[in-house]
């Protein structure tokens, strides 16, 4: 099992850079475009609605044997907020697995 860190500051201007790195590993594993792009949205979707709570996201991508779980290290877990509540539903529309941890949150989807 391989993991890459990322750390970036809460701005906005560096989801784009996160989301290159995901679609670049999930691509290495071996995920289809629609995979792909389904993580994509959801680290974009978690870590744009955690900025505002943060000076920094850690963002961690594990491999498994056959699924990616990105680990998300920020202040600030989901609420039970209508924006909070939204964003958890694409993510969870969208990935197997999203689990709430008191220092942040955790994706995952199987190949």
């Amino acid at each position: 099992m391989e993991t890459v860190s990322l750390v970036i500051p809460s701005d906005p201007k560096y989801v784009t850079t996160l989301r290159l790195v995901t679609a670049s590993i999930a691509r290495k594993m071996g995920f289809d475009i629609e995979a792909v792009d389904d993580l994509r949205v959801c680290v974009s979707e978690a870590v744009n609605y955690l900025f505002p709570f943060n000076d920094q996201i850690q963002v961690k991508f594990s491999e498994e044997e056959d699924r990616i779980v990105i680990t998300i290290i920020a202040k600030a877990p989901f609420d039970d907020s209508k924006e909070g509540r939204l964003h958890r539903m694409i993510m969870e529309s969208l990935l197997d697995g999203v689990e709430d941890r008191e220092d942040g949150l955790v994706l995952s989807k199987g190949l």
